[in-house]
């Protein structure tokens, strides 16, 4: 897993009108990025990124608009809410959205975090473990339904070690966010590289026994982006993220802060170190990392 080629991801959270969100996919494609996601979010709002409750998009149609002005990014769900969906219904979506892009969805999958999202759907809150299992089923089912080419599966958690088994014993990508687990959407905390580096050698260990260790792509989500001439100076402040010390900061994939030539160089290490290839940008950040998406090709 340390050596798989890079990829990178844009993630939007779908909430803007369809010009911008088709030039931002535009953007994506001709910056080098290798995906276009979007989330799936009913009630969300983050008001300092001008998201507002009732705005977010289906992820579906966000991803068609994608499709329609791009030609070679894979399209992605980061990710479905696996309770708000019928395995039937869904394995319905995925046939005609891969029939209508040319087998280029990669889907992710969760159990859902949000409880405004299941109280406002009247899906039931339920345990933990109820979630899972309805995300497991999820998948067993719509594999079973799905005819044609089933989509790059990802997966994964925050710090829930239930759902990195899960993860690890069904999909192609286990995704990191690389932060404490949270039921709304506030400020992240950042684990420490000590906890990182036990979730990604608990993947892998689960993995190997499943026999699947090398059909395993590791992603994880960039929180922040900033590039600076001095990488000794602290990021600024970043919002919804508490920034770590120092120390952790230069250990932490969550957080990219530099030149664009030390964050290369920081990628390889996160690569040899946690086996992370893949890295997922948000849109403010789009730009800036474009530079560093140059220097790693």
């Amino acid at each position: 897993m340390t050596h798989r080629p890079f990829r990178f991801g844009l993630n939007l959270i779908p909430s803007v009108p369809n010009p911008i969100l088709r030039e931002y996919c535009r953007a994506a494609e001709d910056l080098g990025y290798d995906l276009i996601t979007v989330s799936d979010y009913i009630t969300l709002e983050l008001l300092p990124a001008g998201i507002r409750r009732w705005t977010t998009q289906p992820p579906f149609f966000a991803l068609l608009a994608a499709a329609e002005v791009t030609s070679s990014v894979r399209l992605g769900t980061y990710s479905l809410n696996a309770s708000l969906y019928r395995p039937a219904l869904l394995a319905r979506d995925i046939i005609a959205f891969q029939n209508y892009t040319g087998d280029r969805l990669e889907m992710g999958i969760g159990a859902g975090y949000i409880k405004d999202d299941f109280d406002t759907a009247e899906v039931p809150w339920g345990r933990a473990s109820e979630r899972i299992d309805r995300l497991e089923r999820m998948v067993l089912e719509t594999r079973r339904m799905v005819t044609g080419t089933y989509p790059t599966l990802l997966m994964g958690s925050s710090t829930h070690e239930e759902l990195l088994r899960l993860a690890a014993t069904y999909a192609d990508i286990v995704s990191l966010t690389g932060a404490e687990s949270k039921t709304e959407f506030s400020q992240a905390q950042l684990l420490d590289s000590t906890r990182l580096a036990k979730q990604c050698d608990y993947i892998r260990s689960v993995a190997i026994g499943a026999d699947r260790l090398d059909h395993i792509e590791l992603n994880c989500l960039v929180h922040a982006v900033n590039l600076t001439d001095d990488p000794s100076t602290p990021p600024p402040p970043i919002p919804n993220v508490a920034v770590p010390t120092p120390d952790e900061l230069t250990k932490l994939p969550g957080i990219m802060h530099g030149t664009p030539e030390s964050i290369a160089e920081d990628l390889h290490r996160y690569r040899e170190t946690y086996g992370i290839s893949y890295f997922t940008i948000r849109v403010p950040n789009m730009v800036d990392f474009a530079k560093v998406i140059k220097l790693v090709r």
